[in-house]
């Protein structure tokens, strides 16, 4: 998921709504490590007859919270969390929602992706109500891999010297080039009597 999470809330019927008027919500995958923008639009029906306007923004919510949870029996487990603030102008809640948590990388262990729940509860002065919507998260490869190591020159030991030396042999009558302590250099080589012989270079 990248960008802006717009949900359309129909707090009556507990529906996530696509748009309004549209009951058919796309909920992508959420993707581990992003800090995403969250509008979220609270809607209730209306007697109207009009079929393309069912219903009509809530503007009396007084808290709005968003989230990835695990639900449990007695306790939940809250792998994500965000408290939403009321923009009056724009008539929706909004807010910040942090993949970037330890519970999230936990969630996720060492799989490329999870199944969770996305809660939404809404505070109201008709009580609190929940609504929840199974969802994924996806680990992201660039955010969270290992750090690549920075080439850099390395040397080998003496004794991985000596291991990796292999000594050349010379050809049948090669001679050896020796250079005495005043600079003269001297072929040296074992003739097929097995005697040493030697010449100067040059």
């Amino acid at each position: 998921m990248a960008g802006l999470l717009q949900i359309f809330l129909d707090i009556d019927r507990g529906l996530l709504v696509r748009a309004i008027g549209d009951p058919s919500p796309v909920v992508p995958g959420f993707l581990q490590g992003e800090n995403l923008p969250v509008d979220l639009i609270l809607l209730r029906g209306t007697a109207n007859t009009n079929i393309l306007a069912p219903h009509q923004v809530v503007t009396d919510a007084t808290s709005c919270k968003i989230g990835l949870v695990t639900p449990g029996p007695s306790v939940s487990t809250i792998h994500a969390q965000s408290t939403l603030t009321y923009d009056a102008i724009r008539q929706l809640h909004s807010g910040v929602l942090s993949l970037a948590t330890a519970a999230i990388a936990t969630l996720l262990g060492a799989s490329n992706s999870a199944n969770t729940t996305l809660e939404v509860e809404v505070t109201s002065p008709q009580g609190i109500r929940t609504i929840q919507r199974a969802v994924s998260v996806n680990a992201s490869g660039l955010k969270t891999s290992s750090t690549v190591p920075v080439p850099a020159d390395e040397y080998l030991t003496k004794a991985q010297t000596f291991a990796g030396y292999v000594p050349r042999e010379l050809g049948p009558g090669e001679p050896v080039v020796f250079t005495t302590p005043n600079g003269t250099k001297v072929w040296f080589w074992i003739d097929d009597a097995l005697q040493p012989r030697y010449d100067l270079l040059g």
